[in-house]
């Protein structure tokens, strides 16, 4: 989920299938996305932040922080009824549960 089902391993190597044993686990649906895949017209609460401690203290200020809760509309994310403006490099890194 959150590295993007990489077909390759940071060597450059395949990355095999997942074995029957795990496989089952693997196809289950879970409820958390990164803020970038999170759908048009729904909400998730932010459970993870995954960036130095200064750009957390950084959002937080503006905001954003474990807990908050975030929507998704047509005019962009939104959280506390304010307007959240970042990059996709950083909405890549928040993960919500949805």
């Amino acid at each position: 989920l959150l590295l993007g089902n990489p077909t390759l391993d940071p060597s450059g190597r395949n990355i095999p299938p997942a074995n029957s044993r795990i496989s089952e686990q693997l196809e289950n649906k879970t409820d958390l996305c990164i803020l970038e895949k999170l759908p048009l017209n729904k909400s998730g609460e932010v459970i993870m932040i995954m960036t130095t401690s200064k750009a957390r203290g950084i959002l937080s200020d503006a905001g954003l922080s474990i807990g908050k809760k975030i929507n998704r509309s047509p005019d962009g994310f939104f959280c506390d009824g304010n307007k959240l403006d970042f990059s996709q490099e950083l909405a890549e890194r928040v993960v919500l549960r949805c």
